[in-house]
């Protein structure tokens, strides 16, 4: 009697050790497959976004001709004090505007670089802000691309929230900083005595602008202003696939200090 109550006991022990190991090694495998899983998700998502986000700042052939066209050589030649650089500026926003002045905007599809908006003579700031970017970089200068939405209602959900008020415009760096370039209005962020401003802090010397905001009710409003964002949806550079549409490099922007 006890030595087969013994032998049962073993059994059990036995039996139970093995169902131990296997489960532990089953549970091990689900972790392997749930890594591997993860991994292959995380890597696809990386070359999405990379294919379908990823805005190049390089200028083509076709951007030099469309800057060509501009016909602002004349102001920008030369560049070697910060009222040529105003010069500049001035006569690029200006020149983009007579050269395309209807500010229908360009449908969800449809291709946002300066030649493409030239032939169509039709766009409004997305088209008018990449033009104004490539243009001020032909010229010797290094510009940032804002993004700017009206969060009243949404706060910081207004990034994933459809239909908020939004505009496209551009940052140029002169040799007093960071100087706010509008793309559809023909006004710079800069003070009467001459402090330039980004569009982060304009607000704070509002009653010192040299050239009034607009259109004013919007920029009343509590503003998210994003650096690098070229579109949420995806729709205007490159592949068209549903991805935001971004430059990496001036994404930092958003990380770093007002000044920087």
């Amino acid at each position: 009697m006890q030595q087969g109550a013994v032998r049962a006991s073993m059994f059990l022990v036995i039996k139970t050790k093995g169902r131990t190991a296997s489960a532990m090694k089953n549970d091990t495998d689900r972790k392997g497959r749930a890594r591997s899983l993860f991994f292959f998700l995380a890597t696809v998502l990386v070359a999405y976004l990379l294919l379908a986000g990823y805005v190049s700042k390089a200028l083509s052939q076709s951007d030099l001709k469309a800057i060509q066209a501009l016909q602002v050589d004349a102001s920008c030649h030369d560049l070697s004090s910060f009222s040529e650089e105003v010069r500049c500026v001035r006569a690029v926003q200006a020149s983009i505007k007579r050269l395309v002045p209807d500010m229908n905007c360009a449908e969800n599809g449809e291709t946002i670089e300066p030649l493409e908006f030239i032939q169509r003579q039709y766009g409004c700031c997305f088209d008018r802000a990449r033009f104004t970017e490539k243009a001020l970089a032909h010229y010797g200068f290094t510009t940032r691309h804002v993004a700017i939405f009206d969060m009243s209602d949404h706060g910081v959900l207004t990034l994933f929230s459809p239909g908020v008020a939004s505009h496209a415009t551009s940052e140029v760096y002169t040799r007093k900083g960071w100087m706010g370039v509008d793309s559809n209005e023909p006004f710079i962020l800069i003070t009467v005595t001459g402090q330039v401003l980004n569009y982060k802090d304009f607000k704070q010397h509002s009653d010192a602008l040299e050239y009034p905001v607009a259109p004013a009710n919007f920029y009343r409003n509590k503003l998210l202003v994003v650096y690098g964002l070229f579109s949420r949806h995806g729709m205007f550079h490159g592949p068209k696939l549903p991805a935001p549409e971004f430059n990496f490099r001036e994404l930092l922007y958003n990380v770093q200090s007002r000044e920087g």
